[in-house]
């Protein structure tokens, strides 16, 4: 367990998204219920989060204005996530985590060139960036598979960020929602 950990960690200091996809997967395969693998991954994250957040704050990849509008989306949402999580069957959790497994496993490969350069988005598009973000968050507190890959897509398209901005800034409200759905 602690090697999957470890492993999972480190690759998504690198890559973000896909990483839930290995670790929880690892984890159901060693017979972890599917509601305990997702609490267990959401508590992990908190750390690999704070490990590589200070790597992007000394690099000035952290778009605080930005964080700080997300934080109190990704609270909410991982809270109402949580409680979903908490509430349902951990069979029914079973026969969803397929399905959304395999779900996600393309957008691993979408968007090869997105995120190079910073791009200005207008009030309105970002707007809806807050809507689909919170969205996103409370599946992420449900599900965690998919979460990352969600969050890039949704920062470079509504937000403008590059990859390295998405990383950085991405940190800072997934902390708060991390820390929100594993208490």
């Amino acid at each position: 367990m602690a090697v999957i950990g470890f492993v999972s960690a480190f690759a998504g200091s690198f890559f973000s998204g896909g990483i839930s996809i290995v670790s929880m997967t690892a984890m159901i395969l060693m017979g972890i219920p599917a509601n305990v693998t997702t609490a267990t991954f959401r508590a992990g994250a908190i750390g690999s989060c704070m490990g590589s957040l200070h790597n992007y704050y000394k690099a000035g990849k952290i778009r605080w204005q930005l964080a700080s509008r997300l934080i109190a989306l990704a609270i909410a949402g991982s809270f109402l996530g949580a409680q979903a999580l908490i509430n349902m069957p951990s069979d029914a959790l079973a026969k969803l985590l397929g399905p959304a497994i395999l779900l996600f496993v393309p957008f691993l490969l979408k968007y090869k060139n997105a995120g190079v350069k910073h791009i200005v988005k207008t009030p309105r598009i970002q707007m809806l960036g807050y809507l689909v973000y919170f969205i996103s968050c409370i599946w992420a507190g449900i599900f965690t598979l998919g979460a990352g890959i969600i969050f890039i897509h949704i920062f470079i398209v509504f937000f403008g960020t590059t990859v390295l901005e998405t990383k950085g800034t991405a940190n800072v409200p997934i902390i708060a929602g991390d820390i929100t759905a594993s208490i």
